[in-house]
């Protein structure tokens, strides 16, 4: 998928929404270091008990991160957290009269 435009339209929304989905990936143990400590059928993550729909859909990113490892030579979620962001993406919310097109 070719995210040039994305990277280029609202920097700082990528950016939040790039943040938001790796601190539900350690949330739920999708780290590096939660796979390591939680196996993909954990019942419980950080003291809370997953629910069925939860656990389905933790152990099929779980195993989904896993082959994107074999895949990138261990690299799959490293290279994910460590280019979170990009050069010229450090941008912040504008004001409250904000506008991602520019207007």
């Amino acid at each position: 998928m070719d995210t040039k435009a994305l990277e280029k339209f609202c920097p700082w929304a990528r950016v939040e929404l790039i943040d938001a989905v790796h601190l539900r990936c350690v949330r739920y143990a999708l780290d590096d270091a939660g796979r390591a400590a939680h196996p993909a059928d954990a019942d419980v993550i950080g003291g809370t008990v997953l629910t069925p729909s939860e656990k389905t859909q933790r152990a099929a990113l779980f195993e989904r991160i896993e082959r994107l490892n074999e895949e990138r030579g261990g690299k799959g979620y490293a290279a994910f957290a460590s280019s979170r962001r990009t050069a010229g993406s450090t941008a912040s919310p504008p004001s409250a009269s904000w506008s991602c097109t520019g207007t």
